[in-house]
């Protein structure tokens, strides 16, 4: 299933392919229609099934587009989320696709050159004490809140030190609003670790974990 969305700013015209996308509901307060530009305005108001959330990107307002389907299309694409981001001045400025199936997950953004870690969600909500302290305790680089089975999760994201020597097994928990782990996956970065690789417990289903987003960024290594 592809949706064509056209766009038209100094006469140029900006065609692009959303491919099978969709979003979930969540609780972030959507931006208001006085703060939208024209031209994502147009979209919604064209069609109804559009979501849009409003991220800050390096001081940047940036508006994300998805589209809802219903669980049966879900299914056929394998879960993916494509988000569409676009700048205050009606400008395309990336794409992020995220989700996937089973172990093999996507998080990718076009153009490489988009930092996704600092691409943060504006929110009227707040992150949990205790995730908070979590934060703070483990020394994380930023925080992504998810969604898992009407669950919201959280996962504190590591900074991206190359110096830092190399884990065989890296445990990636996934902590509920009381700091409580609900899940984990354990990434082996040794082939002779592969067995240990995996999710805990078993029953999980990964294919229905989805990224909301990254909710907070640790400035403190700006």
């Amino acid at each position: 299933m592809f949706i064509k969305l056209f766009m038209k700013k100094n006469s140029i015209h900006i065609i692009f392919l959303l491919s099978a996308t969709f979003i979930y509901s969540c609780s972030y307060a959507s931006p208001t229609v006085d703060s939208l530009p024209a031209c994502i305005l147009k979209m919604k108001q064209k069609d109804s099934l559009l979501m849009v959330n409003e991220y800050d990107y390096k001081g940047q307002q940036w508006f994300g587009i998805s589209r809802i389907l219903p669980e049966q299309e879900m299914k056929k694409v394998l879960y993916i989320h494509t988000i569409i981001l676009y700048n205050s001045g009606c400008n395309m400025v990336a794409t992020w696709r995220t989700g996937g199936n089973g172990i093999k997950r996507v998080d990718k953004i076009l153009p490489d050159s988009i930092d996704k870690t600092k691409i943060v969600k504006v929110t009227n909500e707040k992150v949990p004490g205790k995730i908070m302290e979590l934060s703070i305790k483990n020394n994380a680089a930023s925080i992504s809140e998810y969604q898992y089975l009407g669950q919201t999760l959280y996962f504190l994201n590591k900074w991206n030190d190359k110096n830092a020597p190399k884990e065989k097994i890296v445990v990636e928990p996934y902590f509920d609003k009381n700091g409580i782990e609900i899940i984990r996956f354990q990434r082996a970065n040794d082939p002779g670790f592969s067995r240990a690789q995996g999710w805990w417990p078993h029953t999980v289903q990964p294919e229905k974990l989805l990224g909301k987003g990254i909710v907070w960024y640790n400035t403190s290594k700006k």
